[in-house]
């Protein structure tokens, strides 16, 4: 899913990005507004604690939970503050 989403910010397929936001995430804001704000990069750690996982790629940090259609971005442009929540581009921890 977060190799996915990678993927279509790298080849500018913005609707299928769009597409694996949960819901929630973009009631405030309109995705391409979000996309712009983010940068594809390359998968380096991923960890996963039953229905949530956490995915490190470059200096950005996605959150995803599973719904019943699938895992689901629930945060993305995510870069951590030390003690205080991550600062993210969409959604939030």
């Amino acid at each position: 899913m977060a190799r996915a989403f990678q993927g279509a910010l790298a080849e500018n397929r913005p609707q299928e990005a769009c597409a694996l936001f949960a819901p929630r995430v973009l009631q405030d804001e309109e995705c391409a507004a979000v996309l712009e704000k983010l940068k594809p990069a390359t998968i380096e750690e991923t960890e996963v604690w039953g229905d949530g996982a956490i995915v490190r790629a470059g200096a950005d940090t996605m959150f995803l939970a599973e719904f019943n259609q699938g895992w689901l971005i629930t945060a993305a442009g995510c870069v951590r503050r030390g003690e205080i929540p991550y600062d993210c581009a969409a959604g939030g921890p």
